[in-house]
């Protein structure tokens, strides 16, 4: 099976806000010495490659941040109905694709919450034990015709 890295001059990189997503990747892939010739992140010079070969390649489907579709979009991509596409950090969005929606109004609403304890707790500096909260996403699916997936 070749990779969008398998081509010649490629070489991966990542994103900031990806990192969680690739390293999730990389950790539990079942073919762990391959895993990085599946990924394919944002380089500034690479993006601009990027819509020309998804051409070439047709991937069954696209997973990545919205920010990765949008500019392949503003650069001409237009998806197959073969292709697959699903958000990392669903938002509503006019393609009508779907994925996980991060809930970021919970997460704000945890954080303000985690803080208000603490001045009501009446603490200071840093925490020796730092107080992790975990809130889960919601799968949003795509509306029909718009090449993303339907679980």
């Amino acid at each position: 099976m070749k990779s969008f890295n398998d081509e010649e001059g490629s070489r991966p990189c990542d994103i900031g806000h990806c990192r969680p997503w690739s390293a999730a990747f990389l950790a539990h892939h079942p073919l762990r010495e391959r895993a990085w010739d599946f990924l394919f992140q944002e380089e500034a010079e690479a993006i601009l490659d990027l819509a020309a070969r998804i051409q070439r390649r047709k991937p069954d489907a696209i997973v990545g941040a919205s920010i990765i579709i949008e500019v392949l979009l503003r650069h001409g991509w237009s998806p197959s109905a073969a292709t697959t596409v699903i958000l990392l950090d669903w938002v509503p969005n006019p393609w009508g694709f779907g994925g996980v929606d991060q809930c970021y109004d919970v997460i704000a609403a945890n954080a303000v919450d985690l803080i208000a304890g603490q001045l009501q707790r009446n603490e200071k500096g840093s925490p020796k034990y730092v107080n992790m909260l975990l809130s889960a996403g919601q799968w949003v699916a795509g509306k029909p015709g718009a090449m993303t997936a339907r679980l």
